[in-house]
């Protein structure tokens, strides 16, 4: 994917192309001077215009990338909210099952505790 950057040399370079090869034409082209002059200036407002044009298209595709890159990073964090408060409800889950399973444990052993105890009472 080209980068922002890219996207400038590129076009930067396609606008320098485009001058110096339509300066190049005029200037070997035979027309009077005040011709080419003419020529010069229209050709120069013609690449003035255009460069704006590729201006504003890239900062309206920058805003778009942005937006996009925003957009992105909320549903992400959405996502990964999501995932750790189920994994949370997961663990607060098993920990209750693993207390009430110590707790019949230990019920039982002080149970046998007490028949051992009362047996070697009554022995």
């Amino acid at each position: 994917m080209m980068t922002l950057n890219d996207v400038y040399k590129v076009g930067g370079g396609l606008l320098v192309g485009a001058a110096v090869g339509g300066m190049a034409g005029m200037l070997l082209a035979p027309k009077a001077g005040k011709e080419t002059r003419e020529d010069i200036k229209a050709k120069a407002n013609e690449v003035q215009e255009r460069t704006k044009e590729m201006i504003e298209e890239t900062k309206e595709r920058a805003g778009e990338m942005y937006d996009k890159s925003r957009q992105m990073i909320g549903e992400t964090r959405e996502r990964a909210l999501e995932t750790i408060e189920t994994g949370r409800e997961r663990l607060m889950g098993k920990a209750e099952s693993m207390a009430h399973d110590a707790k019949e444990v230990g019920q039982k052993v002080e149970t046998k505790a007490k028949h051992a105890k009362a047996s070697a009472a009554g022995a």
